[in-house]
């Protein structure tokens, strides 16, 4: 049997059986044909798990590219609204520390 035989025959085997766990085996009738309407197909690609790159260290504050204007935002532990830097993240570098409040 070629291949392609054997492996219609899965298909159909496949399909027979569970069609008999869901109706009873007595409602399947492989004999008088099977109609295959449609089909889903999953496939998935492993991919190895990118490196985190390194960046060295600045001590300085964020750069002024880096500012946006400030706004208005809720401290918790101050129980209070007040203006607060807003930085755009795609033009900082790593910091040593960065607290949100300078």
């Amino acid at each position: 049997m070629s291949r392609i035989a054997t492996s219609f025959k899965d298909i159909c085997d496949t399909f027979t059986d569970q069609y008999s766990r869901i109706y009873t085996p007595e409602a399947t009738f492989p004999m008088g044909g099977i109609n295959v309407e449609c089909f889903f197909l999953t496939a998935y690609v492993e991919m190895p798990v990118p490196p985190i790159q390194k960046f060295e260290l600045h001590d300085e504050a964020p750069a002024e590219s880096a500012r946006l204007p400030f706004r208005k935002a809720y401290w918790k532990d101050r129980s209070e609204v007040e203006e607060t830097p807003v930085l755009n993240s795609m033009n900082l570098k790593p910091e040593r520390s960065s607290s949100g409040r300078r």
